[in-house]
C-alpha cells in the first residue's frame, strides 16, 4: 500500500487535479489490488451496476459473504452532500451496510445503519496529505484489507482506526498546548535537558504524568516514516536531550545457525513481530544485522492465496512437501519449524496468501511497523 501510495504523490505533484476516470484507474484500482483485491475479477470487483431506480455505482466490491459499495470522484470535483446521499442511499436500497466515497485524496466510510442526514453518517474520513503519507497508507490499508472484510473483521480494523486517529489528535493537542509550557520551564530554571524539564513541569502539577510521557515519547522514538528519515529534529533535542540507546534482547537459542536456516557466528540481536491478517496469526524475527526474517514454528497462515499470488502457492507447495508446514482442517496453514526468509514481504505474503508490504504489516510489541526498524542503506 505504502509503495502504491508513493507512486500515486509522484504523479499527483504534476497533475494535481485528475479527474474521476484517471482517479479509478490511477489511485482506486491499485489501491483496492494493494489491499489484496482481484481488480480483475468482475464477481469481486463490479463496475457500474444499475439499480431500478437508476443509480449506477461505480464499484461494488465483494468479500466473500460481505460487502461495500465504493463511488468515485474526481479531484477537480470534490465531495459533496449529494455524493453521500447518492451512494448511502444505494448501499441501503441492496441493504449493503457500509459505502466508501473517494476523491482518490480524501476517503470517507459510510455507515447506512445509522440515522439522520447522510452526511452525518460519516464514521471515518482519511486524507492523502504529504507530510502524513505514511500515516495515510497505514489506516487505509486497514480499512481496505481484503482479509479482514472476508472474515467479517472490517469493523474491528475500522474501530481501531478510528482509535488511532483520535489518539493522534490528543496527542498533537498536548504538543500544541503543554510543549511551550515544558520549554518554559526550561528557559526560566534554566535546565539542562528537555526530559528533566518534563519531569520538574510534572512536580509542579503544570503538566500531567501521561502529558509528559506523550512529550518524551515523540522525542524518544522517532520511527522512520516510509517517506525517508525526518529531515528535522525534534525541538526537545534541539535543546541538548539526546535519546537514549534502546537495548537489545539477547540472541535466544532456537535461532542459532542449525535452527534459522543458515546464520552462523553468533546470533545477532532480534527484533520480535507479529502479523495478523484475518484469520492467520504469525510471529516472526528479524535479525537486522543480517537481513533475515524467521517466521516462528507455531504461526499460522490464511487458508485463501490471491489468484494473482502464484509464487504465494508455489512456496506454500514447497514447504509441505519440505515437511515445514502442515495443513490444518480448515485449510489454514500451521508453521512446524522456524522458516527463513530474505524480506519482511514475501514473509507477510507466505501469511496471508496476497500481496503485501512487510514493512507496514509486521508490527513489534509497541505496535510499531517494521518500517520503525528498518535500517538505511549506506
Amino acid at each position: 500500500m505504502t509503495q502504491v501510495v508513493k507512486v500515486i504523490q509522484h504523479w499527483l505533484s504534476s497533475q494535481p487535479s485528475p479527474g474521476e476516470a484517471v482517479v479509478r484507474q490511477a489511485i482506486v484500482l491499485p489501491l483496492l489490488q494493494a489491499a489484496g483485491f482481484d481488480i480483475w475479477n468482475p464477481a469481486e470487483v463490479i463496475p457500474e451496476e444499475t439499480d431500478k431506480g437508476g443509480f449506477r455505482p461505480d464499484l461494488r466490491v465483494v468479500a466473500g459473504k460481505y460487502q461495500f459499495v465504493l463511488e468515485l470522484k474526481g479531484m477537480n470535483v470534490g465531495l459533496h452532500d449529494k455524493d453521500y446521499q447518492q451512494v448511502a442511499a444505494y448501499a441501503g436500497g441492496k441493504g449493503i451496510r457500509w459505502a466508501l466515497l473517494t476523491d482518490g485524496r480524501v476517503w470517507v466510510v459510510i455507515d447506512e445503519h445509522m440515522q439522520g442526514p447522510y452526511s452525518e453518517r460519516i464514521v471515518l474520513k482519511l486524507e492523502l496529505v504529504q507530510k502524513a503519507a505514511g500515516v495515510f497508507s497505514s489506516d487505509l490499508a486497514a480499512v481496505l484489507d481484503a482479509a479482514s472484510w472476508t472474515s467479517g473483521a472490517f469493523e474491528t480494523r475500522l474501530s481501531e482506526v478510528q482509535q488511532a486517529q483520535q489518539k493522534r489528535r490528543d496527542e498533537a493537542q498536548i504538543h500544541l498546548e503543554k510543549r511551550p509550557i515544558v520549554e518554559d520551564v526550561q528557559s526560566e530554571y534554566d535546565i539542562a535537558s528537555f526530559e528533566k524539564a518534563a519531569a520538574a513541569a510534572v512536580r509542579m502539577r503544570l503538566i500531567t504524568e501521561a502529558e509528559r510521557d506523550v512529550l518524551l515519547g515523540a522525542v524518544q522514538s522517532q520511527p522512520l516514516s516510509p517517506d525517508g528519515p525526518q529531515s528535522k529534529q525534534p525541538e526537545a533535542q534541539k535543546s541538548g536531550w539526546q535519546p537514549k540507546a534502546q537495548p537489545t534482547k539477547a540472541a535466544k537459542p532456537e535461532f542459532s545457525a542449525a535452527k534459522s536456516g543458515g546464520l552462523t557466528g553468533p546470533a545477532p540481536s532480534e527484533i520480535a513481530f507479529r502479523y495478523q491478517p484475518g484469520q492467520a496469526d504469525a510471529r516472526a524475527f528479524y535479525f537486522p544485522a543480517v537481513g533475515k526474517w524467521v517466521v516462528q514454528a507455531g504461526s499460522i497462515a490464511s487458508a485463501e492465496v490471491k489468484e494473482y499470488a502464484a509464487s504465494v502457492g508455489k512456496r506454500r507447495r514447497a514447504m509441505l512437501d519440505a515437511g515445514e508446514v502442515a495443513l490444518l482442517e480448515d485449510g489454514r496453514l500451521r508453521y512446524l519449524k522456524n522458516v527463513e526468509y530474505t524480506s519482511p514481504s514475501t514473509a507477510a505474503d507466505d501469511i496471508s496468501g496476497a500481496s503485501k508490504n512487510g514493512w507496514i504489516v509486521w508490527m513489534d510489541e509497541q505496535g510499531r511497523p517494521a518500517q520503525y526498524h528498518r535500517l538505511e542503506k549506506p
